[in-house]
């Protein structure tokens, strides 16, 4: 039988005090002229100074248009949750309609703990603006991707790696 491999992962910041652990793996399906990929494993953000960790979910990957002008999109949904807080999120990511323009939506809603009706709600693009609507019925900008600097990755050289570290 066929075993994906499984990738782990460990990040951390030590000047905020925050790490990440994950594990993931994939399986993929042909649809025509795409290709889906579906992620399947977690991670964990750890707020070491605030003792709070948030268990995520990773949405699936889609190639499409494979055999002309290929692009990209995730699609699915990923859950964040707070073991600790009893806070918990889902994030859908909205996959492109066939006769349709938009691309990259995203809607997501933030519940409190036991709770079933959300106290914030985000909809937007994950690469452009995205704007919150509170419970109260407030609404704010959440976030603007498009003002935000793109900041090159930082990596060890090869040469100053351990044995089983990687870019």
């Amino acid at each position: 039988s066929h075993h994906p491999p499984v990738s782990a992962f460990y990040a951390e910041c030590q000047a905020r005090n925050i790490s990440f652990t994950g594990h993931i793996y994939t399986k993929s399906a042909f649809l025509g002229l795409s290709v889906a990929v579906h992620n399947v494993g977690e991670g964990k953000v750890s707020l070491l100074s605030h003792g709070e960790d948030y268990v995520v979910t990773f949405p699936s990957a889609y190639g499409r248009s494979i055999m002309t002008t290929p692009w990209v999109e995730l699609g699915g949904s990923a859950k964040i949750s707070c073991p600790q807080s009893g806070y918990s999120a889902t994030v859908e990511f909205k996959t492109k309609q066939f006769f349709s323009t938009e691309q990259n939506k995203i809607v997501a809603e933030v519940f409190p703990p036991s709770g079933k009706k959300n106290i914030l709600k985000v909809e937007g693009e994950w690469n452009g603006k995205m704007m919150a609507k509170w419970s109260s019925g407030q609404s704010e900008m959440f976030l603007d991707m498009t003002s935000m600097p793109c900041v090159p990755k930082k990596v060890k050289s090869l040469c100053d790696q351990e044995k089983y570290e990687s870019r």
